[in-house]
C-alpha cells in the first residue's frame, strides 16, 4: 500500500512539473500559416540595428546590397523577416531608402519560430 502511495505521489509531482512547463512553450502565432497580411512597423537591418546600434549608419555603409537582410519591427516588438518571392528579391535601394522609417507591407506570412517570414508584395512608406 506504502508503495501505491509512494508511486501516486510521484506520478502526481512529475505531472505537476510537466504540465506546466510544457505550456511554457511559444505562445500561439496569432497570424496562421499562408495569411495574407497588411502590417506596419519600423523597417530596420538586424545586425547593424541590433548589434551595432552606436554606429548603425556606418554599419550600413559597410554592408553591400546582398548583404542586407531587412526586418520589420512591430509595435510588439515582434520581427518579420522580409523577402521577395521573385529571384530578384527585394530592391536594395528601396530598402536603403526606407530603413529606419515606418513602413507598410503587404505580402504573404508563415510563423518561423519566436518571428515570422513574410513573403512581400508591396513594400512602401506608412504615411499617416
Amino acid at each position: 500500500m506504502a508503495n501505491k502511495v509512494t508511486l501516486l505521489l510521484g506520478a502526481a509531482l512529475i505531472l505537476g512539473v510537466t504540465v506546466p512547463l510544457g505550456a511554457q512553450g511559444h505562445a500561439p502565432h496569432r497570424h496562421p500559416r499562408g495569411a495574407k497580411i497588411l502590417i506596419t512597423g519600423a523597417l530596420v537591418e538586424p545586425l547593424c540595428q541590433f548589434a551595432q546600434p552606436t554606429t548603425v549608419q556606418g554599419c550600413l555603409k559597410n554592408l553591400g546590397d546582398q548583404q542586407l537582410q531587412p526586418v520589420l519591427v512591430d509595435s510588439d516588438s515582434m520581427l518579420y523577416v522580409l523577402r521577395s518571392a521573385g529571384a530578384s528579391g527585394l530592391d536594395p535601394a528601396l530598402i536603403r531608402r526606407l530603413l529606419g522609417q515606418s513602413v507598410k507591407v503587404d505580402g504573404t506570412v508563415f510563423p518561423a519560430g519566436n518571428a515570422y517570414l513574410i513573403v512581400v508584395d508591396s513594400l512602401r512608406v506608412n504615411t499617416p
